[in-house]
């Protein structure tokens, strides 16, 4: 039988995923042409008012948002960053925009974890 999920671990597992959505949004802000800092800077903003009154029913919902935008075609998966001689503030702001597969990874897998599927 498995340990039900309970929502102080949910609540820690969303504050990863908030540090994530920092992470991403500091490397895509280096990029001027990016327009996927919009969604995730609404991303971030939603996962923090959920951080105050956590359900079950609104993570969800949430959670459908954040990973939806990495499938498709012209999805966020498409997306590459812009040169650095193009790009508008140092490109070492965050460890450089080398790292940027790794920071937009770390929000989509967070987010996927963090999501309780089953019966109620």
């Amino acid at each position: 039988m498995n340990n039900p999920i309970t929502m102080e671990y949910q609540q820690e597992q969303l504050s990863s995923l908030i540090a994530a959505l920092d992470d991403l949004i500091a490397v895509l802000e280096l990029d001027h042409c990016c327009h996927w800092v919009k969604h995730f800077l609404t991303a971030r903003s939603q996962a923090r008012s959920l951080s105050g009154a956590m359900s079950q029913d609104k993570l969800n919902s949430f959670l459908a948002a954040v990973p939806s935008v990495y499938a498709g075609m012209g999805s966020f998966n498409d997306y590459y960053p812009c040169p650095s001689g193009k790009r508008k503030k140092a490109p070492d702001r965050i460890h450089n925009m080398d790292n940027f597969v790794t920071f937009s990874s770390a929000v989509y897998n967070r987010a996927i974890n963090l999501r309780v599927i089953g019966t109620r």
